[in-house]
């Protein structure tokens, strides 16, 4: 193995190769044809497993496939689905065990909901963004859980935002429903910790991607940081891959090192 030039550090090459002992491993990520979910299913390909993406386009999905084989030769299956769909999840994780024969990692996530204040949110929005952002997230677990025991443990791991931590202003469908997921997956991981399957929550900040941009007031560079440290007005976690927002051509999203921790047990 070569040793690796990323860093968390600017400027500090990785001196020591780092086996996550996930090589062969089958990893699923949704929404990852651009953001922070195509970076996600780089990274898994990139360590050896074996990668099932979604998308609710076919094209944008299948150029994210095609460019993660070309950079890693690793297995790729890309599945057309719309993880806002009860059909839509059972089309990708049916299709990603028919092509791999299970599941050991999970990682939840969807498009950010529309921006919006307390008052100003419509019912439907509220109903939409329920469905994209918290019941994604619930039938995708849902529906990967039993394949996960059948391999005797796994991994959950679901993107979120730091809105977690501290409200970000004119987002309160993300600030709200993002919670929730923290709930709900507090209480997942104590039910399946004797399972062998870990269940965690990465919270990333600022990642300057197309759905950040294209928010109100939104320009792609880090805001000046305000009295609570926040980092308005994007919605860091917004730029899930395709429901959300892409890739900038002159950024590469990067996985920040902000985690919400649940389960603590090893699953090999």
């Amino acid at each position: 193995m070569t040793p690796r030039a990323e860093s968390f550090l600017p400027g500090r090459p990785m001196a020591v190769i780092v086996d996550l002992g996930i090589r062969g491993k089958v990893a699923l990520v949704a929404a990852a044809s651009q953001g922070l979910g195509r970076a996600t299913a780089m990274a898994f390909a990139r360590e050896g497993c074996k990668v099932a993406i979604c998308a609710r386009n076919a094209g944008p999905l299948n150029a994210a496939a095609n460019a993660i084989r070309t950079e890693t030769n690793a297995e790729v299956v890309a599945v057309p689905a719309d993880v806002m769909r009860t059909d839509g999840v059972t089309s990708f994780v049916d299709g990603a065990i028919r092509a791999f024969g299970g599941i050991d990692i999970l990682v939840p996530n969807a498009g950010g909901p529309p921006a919006g204040s307390f008052e100003t949110l419509t019912d439907e929005q509220w109903a939409k963004g329920w469905e994209l952002t918290f019941l994604s997230t619930v039938r995708l677990v849902r529906s990967s859980l039993p394949s996960m025991r059948q391999r005797h443990g796994g991994a959950v791991v679901a993107i979120l935002s730091m809105s977690v931590r501290q409200p970000i202003d004119n987002l309160v469908l993300s600030n709200a429903l993002r919670l929730g997921i923290v709930g709900a997956l507090k209480s997942l991981a104590r039910e399946v910790a004797k399972d062998r399957i870990r269940v965690n929550g990465v919270a990333p900040g600022w990642i300057a991607t197309d759905r950040t941009v294209e928010l109100p007031g939104g320009t792609g560079e880090p805001p000046t940081r305000g009295r609570t440290g926040c980092a308005p007005p994007g919605d860091p976690a917004g730029p899930h891959g395709e429901g959300g927002g892409g890739r900038r051509p002159d950024r590469v999203p990067r996985l920040g090192p902000g985690c919400v921790h649940h389960g603590r047990n090893r699953a090999d």
